[in-house]
């Protein structure tokens, strides 16, 4: 009967692909933290075999929400859902599942395995037992990793992009300064506003490359552009949900769960996979990605072109395509 009520439920889903919310119960957060009556959110988009065949994960990236996901999908984008059935999820502090701004009383510090632990159980409540594959950009990447350790046979494949199963010392310099912008923004009492503004500078500075950046804007343009970061906050991502994701981030590394190992971790991995990469990504260092891709002796695609880390959106037809030939074959 649970079986029959699963396939109904996910029928109807494929059906209206609208914002869907599980709750999952109390949760316990890796460092021992408990997240009363846990939302986790959800769309879908596609229809579902009828062996359930189809099925693909498309993660969040850094504040990224289902919604957001969904401008990815279709004929010709990163996935196709006339294809296949794409289940987007909202990772742990994107401001639809449990965060700190939706959350009644503290909300605990989290971390990618616990994003990826949560989603698990969301997706067993809607009667998700396996998937052809797991695919997910910058932070959803890091949680695309998290999902092969943890899970190793929940997937047939996975596609990180732009990616890192363990952040270097660069990344997690560049993640301490932003926690530092906004712990001493707090600490001297300046707005929310004031301090996305510094966080929009530091993105805009550090999301692509300087090459870009120049082609972008015109040097006369400059004072407009810089003005152009202050701007109306996300009523979603707010500067407290923004804090909680980057502290999950500063976690990511599978190798702390196999003794700091990274062969170990590698040789847990049971999914075939083919990693993403930017040669120019000045967010997320590509050094561990490329790795783990020698260790695993898996497909690995280096982009060259001067978007840094968003460099797949520079190439979206060979992105889309790479991604498509690889979830087929």
């Amino acid at each position: 009967m649970k079986i029959i009520f699963s396939l109904v439920l996910i029928l109807t889903l494929a059906v209206f692909p609208q914002q869907q919310l599980v709750n999952i119960g109390d949760f316990t957060t890796e460092n021992g933290g408990i997240i009363t009556n846990c939302q986790i959110g959800f769309r879908t988009f596609g229809i579902v075999n009828s062996d359930s065949s189809n099925v693909v994960l498309y993660l969040s990236w850094f504040g990224g929400t289902s919604e957001q996901l969904s401008k990815a999908l279709g004929k010709d984008n990163l996935i196709d859902s006339t294809k296949y059935f794409v289940i987007t999820i909202d990772a742990l502090g994107n401001g639809i599942s449990s965060s700190p701004s939706n959350y009644q009383g503290e909300f605990p510090d989290i971390s990618i395995r616990d994003m990826v632990v949560s989603q698990k159980k969301m997706l067993e409540q809607i009667g998700i037992k396996k998937v052809h594959a797991i695919v997910g950009g910058s932070m959803g990447s890091m949680q695309v990793f998290e999902w092969l350790i943890t899970y190793p046979s929940f997937m047939n494949k996975a596609v990180p992009y732009v990616s890192s199963p363990k952040l270097s010392t660069y990344d997690l310099l560049l993640m301490n300064w932003q926690k530092q912008i906004i712990e001493t923004g707090w600490k001297h009492g300046a707005s929310d506003i004031e301090i996305a503004t510094s966080i929009n500078m530091f993105t805009a500075a550090f999301g692509r490359t300087p090459e870009k950046v120049n082609e972008m804007i015109n040097i006369d343009s400059t004072e407009k552009y810089i003005g152009s970061m202050r701007r109306d906050l996300s009523k979603t991502f707010t500067i407290k949900n923004y804090y909680s994701q980057l502290k999950a981030m500063m976690t990511n590394d599978i190798s702390r769960h196999f003794n700091n190992s990274f062969t170990d971790a590698a040789n847990a991995i049971k999914a075939d996979i083919h990693i993403i990469v930017s040669a120019t990504d000045l967010l997320i260092n590509p050094k561990s990605s490329i790795e783990l891709a020698k260790l695993l002796n898996c497909e690995l695609t280096i982009l060259e072109n001067n978007c840094g880390h968003l460099a797949p959106g520079c190439e979206l037809k060979k992105t889309s395509r790479i991604i498509s030939e690889f979830l087929e074959n």
